[in-house]
């Protein structure tokens, strides 16, 4: 996996950021919304994913992380709630646990960002080299709580 670029002196590459800033039950909300919209309904699954975290390197040269709601993943992306825009073609990492439990970054590449409501944007994004499901495990992923030494495992 290719690592993502330092961040600069202007960034705060050790803060995680939640911008989304709204409980659980508005997320929820918020999802079940957007799968009408799309035709479908919420599924429990994607209901039941904790939020986690996600490292994106914008345009400035500013590399953050951000704790953000996962709508969906599959073995070629993700699709995550995030409380700001992101340019097409930012360098994102997103950071998951192994089946044995271990941390592990996965480089992407934001392909999609739209608004839906409020500060609330979704955003696309496309895993550099496609995953397999089966050797992830998504009921823990990481988060703020159960995580030690945050937010290290995410530094470039």
């Amino acid at each position: 996996m290719r690592e993502l670029p330092n961040s600069n002196a202007n960034s705060n590459s050790n803060a995680i950021i939640d911008t989304l800033r709204i409980p659980d039950r508005d997320l929820l909300r918020v999802l079940a919304f957007l799968s009408a919209k799309d035709g479908g309904s919420l599924k429990e699954a994607i209901a039941n994913l904790p939020r986690m975290l996600v490292r994106i390197c914008h345009q400035t040269g500013n590399c953050n992380t951000y704790l953000v709601k996962p709508r969906d993943i599959h073995r070629h992306g993700i699709c995550f709630l995030h409380g700001a825009f992101v340019h097409t073609g930012a360098q994102c990492s997103v950071l998951l646990r192994t089946r044995e439990g271990d941390p592990t970054q996965l480089a992407a590449r934001v392909i999609r960002c739209r608004h839906v409501v409020g500060r609330i944007h979704e955003i696309v994004a496309t895993f550099e080299t496609a995953i397999e499901m089966k050797e992830f495990q998504f009921a823990g992923a990481l988060t703020l709580e159960g995580t030690p030494g945050q937010p290290d495992a995410l530094s470039a």
